[in-house]
């Protein structure tokens, strides 16, 4: 089963709904769809409601697959994660986004879509 995504919009800014289970072929999957979000909505950030993600990568795998993630989304797309899953470990998410900054990407966790585009506004 492939991970499913739908967009909307807050403030001109692409949310992407996933649900779904996450695998490596479903995170770079992920990428692409931010990707044409964004230039769909002809702007450089995109929200990511990651409610309803199934389950999580390890830290092996996010090492593997971040390289091929970051490339899809581009380098300069930013991305605003929100709702992370109760089951996914903060240390886990922490590296991912090291491991995706320390390769030019872009990204945070937020609670909220508003704290998403206050972060998009600074930068």
């Amino acid at each position: 089963m492939q991970i499913s995504l739908s967009a909307d919009s807050v403030e001109g800014y692409p949310v992407i709904v996933t649900s779904g289970p996450i695998t490596e072929g479903s995170l770079v999957e992920l990428g692409q769809f931010i990707r044409r979000a964004c230039e769909n909505a002809n702007t450089n950030g995109a929200i990511i409601d990651c409610q309803a993600i199934e389950g999580a990568l390890t830290p092996e795998i996010l090492q593997s697959a971040t390289p091929a993630y970051t490339q899809a989304v581009g380098r300069s797309v930013r991305v605003a994660y929100i709702n992370p899953p109760a089951h996914w470990i903060p240390s886990d998410d922490q590296f991912s986004r090291d491991l995706a900054y320390n390769r030019g990407g872009l990204l945070e966790l937020f609670d909220t879509a508003t704290e998403a585009v206050q972060w998009f506004r600074r930068s």
